[in-house]
């Protein structure tokens, strides 16, 4: 049984990939910055502290003594906007040890809202601040917001929102806007699934009537829409649609499913610190998200089914896609730099057997030159050797052999063809092409293999040769 388990992402050039969840945070220096109002009519500009420290890496401001004496205050100015021209109309001191994170300003110029930290999300008593014209109004600790404090409150927190060394993303797929009629500021929670709402004038948390929360959720729907026709890329429409159950709006979140950019990591198990089934594995987070909205609309499980390891999706439990297990046997043990191996998934009715990879309904693509195996006694990753060590020297030592496994998952359901492409000889396959049918001195597969994918199932032990010398 695994004790522990290793996924490392490496670049893939079909996808952007992120290390922030895994290995922590870096943040930038922080500047002035400046929001408009939904109006556009009021302008708050923020002028972040001086003075003190900023260490490198982390985002943590540590400024030797903090006093109104020793560091400039972070400070918030409200102007009105008119034919181009600026004028103040009041200012305050941030409470903010550095700069806020966000900064939301009324139509009317007479309240600001911050939000969080710059460098700690969700840490401090700054999480949530108001402010007006005579400064600060009330703020809230994040604790504060959820009524959760301390140790016990901590551990809540940890188990529903992602956190990573320096910042407790709260917010995340949140929506925030100002109800003018009500003189309220509002937060889509998320991972609660409901409205949390302020009242601006003395900060106060209030209980949303019903008729307002319609409101807001019409309001917030319709936000959701534009911003789906502006950019499909954004998954945060897709999770507030999917909670809202609008019928119309499902065709949106099934697109979801047919998304064809996806990403490759290298998971690696170790047990008494031999390294076990170290795999490439590839999935669209797109199809994820899809898969999951879908499943919550039927109420087929809960978001417990779900848990996102290090930011990265593997194994995940899929409803209406499936997945599939392979083995790939090559000509020869690949080693670092020799190009990519490529495995592509498509209907069987798509000729796939000739090749035929444009109409491939999923894929993976490994890049020897950046993905190596993990190495679990040192707890590093180690690169593909020029020669695999003998049995007696590895010592836990991972290397490629010929066979090679792989994890391809969020498939679409039906039969398909596999085939096996390791793009070995330069010029290698463009970076920015799905597309690789190899070229003279490259191995590709000697026939496909017919699988059937079935929804919320896994198809195991498949396996497949690549060992056709392309002449």
């Amino acid at each position: 049984m695994r004790s522990g388990r290793r996924i490392v992402w490496f670049g893939v050039f079909v996808c952007l990939v992120s290390l922030r969840a895994s290995i922590g945070d870096s943040w930038r220096r922080p500047t002035e910055f400046e929001v408009f109002s939904e109006n556009e009519r009021i302008v708050a500009h923020i002028t972040p502290a001086s003075s003190g420290l900023v260490r490198r890496g982390l985002g943590v401001f540590e400024p030797p003594a903090f006093s109104r004496e020793t560091v400039k205050p972070a400070k918030l100015r409200v102007y009105s906007v008119e034919a181009g021209n600026r004028t103040l109309l009041w200012e305050a001191d941030l409470h903010n040890r550095v700069s806020p994170g966000e900064v939301y300003v009324s139509d009317d110029g007479e309240y600001a809202v911050t939000l969080d930290n710059w460098g700690n999300v969700g840490y401090g008593s700054n999480v949530l601040a108001f402010y007006g014209r005579d400064g600060l109004i009330r703020r809230y600790s994040l604790g504060g917001i959820f009524g959760r404090k301390g140790k016990s409150g901590a551990e809540y927190f940890r188990k529903k929102f992602r956190h990573t060394a320096s910042s407790r993303w709260w917010r995340y797929n949140s929506i925030e806007f100002f109800d003018r009629i009500d003189g309220l500021f509002c937060i889509w929670i998320d991972w609660e699934g409901r409205w949390l709402a302020w009242e601006l004038k003395s900060g106060e948390l209030v209980d949303g009537l019903q008729e307002q929360v319609l409101r807001w959720n019409k309001r917030a729907r319709e936000k959701m829409l534009s911003l789906i026709k502006e950019d499909k890329e954004h998954l945060k429409p897709y999770e507030f649609l999917g909670k809202m159950k609008v019928p119309e709006d499902r065709p949106l979140i099934e697109e979801l499913l047919k998304d064809r950019k996806f990403c490759t990591v290298m998971d690696t198990g170790h047990v008494g610190g031999k390294e076990v089934d170290f795999r490439y594995c590839s999935w669209s987070e797109r199809r994820v998200a899809g898969d999951r909205i879908l499943s919550n609309w039927e109420n087929l499980r809960g978001p417990s089914d779900y848990v996102e390891k290090e930011g990265i999706y593997v194994d995940e439990k899929y409803a209406f896609l499936g997945s599939l297990n392979l083995t790939v046997s090559y000509a020869q043990a690949p080693h670092k730099g020799e190009g990519y191996l490529r495995v592509y998934v498509a209907p069987s009715d798509s000729g796939a057997n000739e090749l035929e990879v444009s109409k491939a309904d999923a894929y993976l693509i490994a890049d020897l030159e950046f993905s190596s195996p993990y190495d679990a006694g040192k707890r590093s990753i180690v690169e593909l050797p020029d020669e695999a060590p003998a049995a007696s020297e590895t010592s836990g030592y991972s290397s490629l052999g010929k066979s090679v496994k792989f994890s391809i998952q969020g498939i679409t359901p039906g039969r398909h063809e596999v085939v096996a492409v390791w793009d070995r000889v330069a010029p290698f396959c463009p970076q920015d092409s799905v597309e690789c049918v190899g070229q003279r001195g490259d191995f590709v597969s000697l026939k496909s293999i017919e699988v059937d994918v079935k929804a919320g199932e896994t198809v195991e032990d498949a396996s497949i040769s690549c060992t056709k010398l392309v002449e």
